[in-house]
């Protein structure tokens, strides 16, 4: 697998030669208020982090993290980890997308989230 990493291209990445790859990572200033996306590998406290616990549901997300979305307020923030999460929840400023495309039990149930940037839109 082939990263492609960049970062300060401010407002000029199609000017930049930017080779194939099979994930692309822009790390920030992609325009001129810095990235809007943040992607984490577990869920904040509260946002795709349900899981069942002895007839009721428990969140595990991370308090901290949670703290850092809210301070940050990034239009996008994109993680898996609790597979009983997935799907989408918003707040005033995020989008929180648990991305977990196994079921608890590792059967490959969910499909992947889709979104177009340029729409600003969210969608399964």
């Amino acid at each position: 697998m082939r990263f492609v990493c960049v970062s300060d291209t401010h407002t000029m990445h199609d000017r930049l030669p930017i080779p194939e790859g099979d994930v692309f990572i822009h790390a920030g200033d992609m325009t001129d208020v810095g990235s809007p996306i943040l992607l984490t590998h577990g869920p904040p406290l509260g946002h795709g982090d349900d899981i069942p616990s002895y007839g009721k549901t428990e969140r595990v997300g991370c308090a901290d993290l949670l703290a850092a979305v809210e301070r940050i307020k990034p239009k996008y923030h994109i993680f898996g980890h609790v597979h009983e999460g997935y799907g989408i929840t918003k707040n005033e400023h995020t989008a929180f997308i648990n991305a977990s495309m196994c079921d608890a039990a590792y059967n490959p149930t969910n499909p992947a989230i889709v979104f177009d940037w340029t729409k600003a839109a969210v969608s399964r």
